[in-house]
């Protein structure tokens, strides 16, 4: 599985993992590593898994890496992913939380949210012993889920995903992912407002000319 993961380093190479079934491996391995936690045998073995998938999921925004997050999704690595990023040992959470990110950056913000992804990751930030990697890569899945709709946004939102990211922004040695997860969240808000709130107070001002009497 590391050879998985110190392999897969170029699109052709993901891609002709993904061909020869290593998915179904990986996930079989994270199965495994969430079955028996702890004891699971070989120690490590989840978390190289984990990895592995984060490695394979790494995509440019293109079809094709859009393709190989998909195989991954349907793999049905998500709820085993989502589970070990919270209950994980830290070098689990470290692995899972890279290829959350990967798969929300490739397309799949809606098959995240719709398995709980959003509760998963704000209670991965909240891990006092998560390295902090883990909760950069837990923000920038959170952006990308902020970014994809508002109502993806308003999931991330009222799952209290912005007070989070905002103490951890102001105490991170690198604040950035977790200051742009929350300006993911703002921008979506204030184009909406952009949109609506002229809207509405047209709407308001034509209602009160309507009602208004006629001085003739």
């Amino acid at each position: 599985m590391r050879v998985v993961a110190e392999l897969a380093v170029t699109d052709s190479v993901r891609d002709k993992a993904v061909e020869l079934g290593a998915v179904p491996l990986l996930v079989a391995r994270l199965a495994a590593a969430a079955k028996h936690g702890m004891y699971e045998k070989p120690a490590g073995a989840g978390a190289a898994a984990a990895c592995a998938l984060a490695a394979l999921a790494r995509n440019h925004g293109d079809e094709y890496g859009e393709a190989r997050c998909r195989a991954i999704a349907d793999g049905g690595a998500v709820p085993l992913l989502l589970d070990l990023a919270v209950a994980g040992s830290a070098d689990m959470v470290t692995g899972s939380a890279a290829a959350i990110a990967g798969l929300a950056h490739g397309g799949l913000c809606e098959v995240l949210v719709a398995a709980g992804g959003v509760t998963s990751l704000v209670r991965l930030l909240s891990r006092s012993d998560a390295h902090a990697d883990a909760k950069a890569n837990a923000a920038r899945a959170l952006g990308a889920i902020a970014a994809a709709s508002a109502k993806d946004r308003k999931a991330a939102v009222d799952a209290g995903a912005v007070p989070v990211l905002k103490a951890l922004a102001e105490h991170a040695a690198d604040p950035y992912p977790f200051q742009r997860a929350r300006e993911e969240m703002r921008s979506v808000a204030g184009s909406f407002s952009k949109v609506f709130k002229p809207l509405a107070q047209k709407m308001r001002t034509a209602a009160s000319a309507s009602a208004a009497p006629s001085s003739g």
